[in-house]
């Protein structure tokens, strides 16, 4: 049962760094808010297709270091718990994290598509 659940708090963390270097490695092409294809999708980001590569290939990267430092944290964290006998209440507060950092991973992207383009999706430059 323990393994089990260690098991069940590393499926978040492994899809969010499968799907982040999915992302990266090939932004989808896609700039309709449709659910066709996958991809970061907000209105700044739709704005044009340099804009939504770019958020694409931000969020993968953002996705992969939230998927990195949850894995080691979220094994040790269960480990800890199910050697203390403290299976599902303690674990499910590890999946809540998880679930609370994969909801925040819009706030860095969006702060870099605000720094890098304006709202009709052409990109910033300086000078």
């Amino acid at each position: 049962m323990g393994i089990y659940c260690v098991v069940c708090t590393l499926i978040l963390p492994v899809i969010m760094l499968i799907t982040g270097r999915a992302m990266f490695n090939s932004p989808s092409d896609d700039t309709s808010m449709g659910m066709v294809g996958y991809g970061y999708k907000s209105k700044r980001s739709l704005a044009s297709r340099a804009s939504k590569s770019f958020a694409d290939k931000y969020a993968g990267k953002v996705f992969a270091i939230y998927a990195l430092v949850m894995l080691p944290l979220s094994l040790i964290a269960s480990i800890i718990l199910v050697a203390n006998g403290i299976y599902f209440k303690g674990l499910s507060v590890i999946m809540v994290v998880q679930i609370i950092c994969l909801c925040t991973v819009h706030i860095p992207v969006e702060r870099a598509l605000k720094k890098n383009f304006d709202e009709n999706g052409e990109r910033i430059t300086i000078g």
